[in-house]
């Protein structure tokens, strides 16, 4: 790290005084007392490694697409432990040793190493935060220490932009907000805890006694016990703000409560309310993205889910889901895909907008026990479809530079004529 950038930062180990402190799962919103103690030891739950004497660097660079970081500790050579890899499909896609450097404060309190702090929601969830339960299974006093992005550490973190619920799955799982720590700078542990993910993107399965955990976590006493038995978790309004979805989804989910069917739109409510639907539901419904990710805060459940897709062939998150619910299905729920293209012509996947195959739709929602086509509204799914696709298409001008507009309409010309929406195309 530059001079410069170390004469800005006066600790090693930022404390999070100022950050926002999430009461979601405060005693007194969830019951008593009791429901907050620590679950008792397991026998079978891996102890953590143990690290002494080893340096942790700040993070100067992203790697891996932008997805991670390089900062972390500096894993001793010939060590073999799961906590210095970091998987994706079963491959260690990280550098299992962040770069070396002169650690300028030596800190004696022992502490978790928690990976990075993802402000994407699945990227926390899914692969990061896996690696805390069984550290904290053994040492629920330790704070926890998080790698951030690059940008945080050269501001000292000022401006330090994390979401809410990055705190709020830190609640969830034992750490209060007065437990997290951020690495602004190089460090030497005298005690460094650290255990491997439990589980990992995009298809892992989780061991028993990581689900054991999550099934003895004793906030989930706190969540209120709900009567909503079928819960639909909605993506609708993200194509408006450049990310993928399925086009007049919120014809979707208007149709579906007129059944009676709870709405949840996990971009706007609340952790708790979150973890407490999908508790109670029998039937969870999602449309395929990132709040899949949210149900693997939760163990085993008697309950169905059912994934639509909206990626053809993508089985998202299905070996996470599977041994959790009794059973798991998914849906080929759509007819055509319109990749946003960069201009080299490569697909930017994450970013397509999907449209239903409305037929296949129906049958599925006949299979979970719906006729939706009984309160199907023709006329309002065209206007939420031509509609959402409008917003798309201005969204990837607006927040996707990568993204070339006039070849994304040009490969996606037949599709938009399909769909009637040849009006959109210059």
């Amino acid at each position: 790290m530059s001079g410069a950038v170390s004469a800005k930062i006066a600790s090693a180990l930022v404390l999070l005084r100022d950050a926002p402190s999430s009461a979601l799962f405060a005693r007194p919103a969830f019951g008593g007392a009791e429901a907050t103690d620590p679950a008792p030891l397991q026998p079978d739950v891996p102890r953590p490694d143990l690290f002494r004497d080893i340096d942790v660097m700040p993070s100067h660079r992203l790697i891996f697409h932008g997805q991670l970081v390089d900062g972390g500790p500096v894993w001793p050579q010939g060590s073999t432990s799961a906590a210095m890899r970091h998987y994706r499909d079963d491959r260690d896609v990280a550098n299992p040793a962040a770069f070396a450097g002169h650690a300028v404060r030596h800190i004696r309190q022992p502490c978790i190493w928690g990976g990075y702090a993802a402000r994407h929601f699945g990227h926390l969830v899914g692969e990061h935060a896996t690696r805390l339960p069984a550290a904290l299974h053994h040492r629920p006093q330790d704070p926890v220490l998080f790698a951030v992005r690059p940008e945080w550490v050269a501001r000292h973190l000022s401006r330090l932009v994390l979401p809410q619920v990055f705190f709020d799955v830190m609640q969830w799982m034992g750490v209060p907000p007065d437990r997290v720590r951020f690495v602004v700078q190089p460090l030497r542990m005298a005690e460094l805890y650290a255990s491997g993910q439990a589980e990992w993107l995009d298809q892992s399965t989780p061991p028993n006694w990581y689900l054991d955990l999550l099934d003895a976590n004793p906030r989930r006493q706190l969540l209120p016990a709900l009567d909503d038995r079928m819960v639909f978790v909605t993506r609708s309004g993200l194509l408006a703000k450049g990310a993928g979805g399925n086009a007049g989804e919120r014809a979707l989910a208007a149709a579906l409560r007129r059944f009676g069917v709870t709405i949840l739109d996990p971009g706007t409510a609340r952790l708790d309310r979150q973890l407490a639907l999908y508790s109670s539901a029998r039937e969870l419904i999602f449309s395929e993205g990132s709040a899949l990710h949210g149900r693997q805060l939760l163990g085993r459940l008697p309950q169905r889910i059912t994934v639509l897709r909206r990626r053809p062939d993508r089985d998202m998150a299905r070996d996470m889901l599977r041994p959790r619910c009794v059973q798991l299905d998914y849906v080929a729920a759509t007819r055509s895909q319109i990749i946003p293209r960069d201009r080299n012509g490569a697909g930017l996947d994450a970013f397509a907008i999907s449209f239903y195959d409305v037929p296949g739709l129906f049958a599925a929602f006949a299979d979970i026990g719906i006729p939706l086509a009984s309160q199907w509204d023709a006329a309002e799914y065209d206007r939420a479809v031509a509609q959402d696709a409008a917003d798309w298409i201005a969204a990837l001008a607006r927040v996707r530079p990568a993204a070339d507009i006039a070849r994304t309409l040009a490969t996606g010309a037949a599709a938009f004529t399909q769909e009637g929406l040849a009006h959109l195309l210059p």
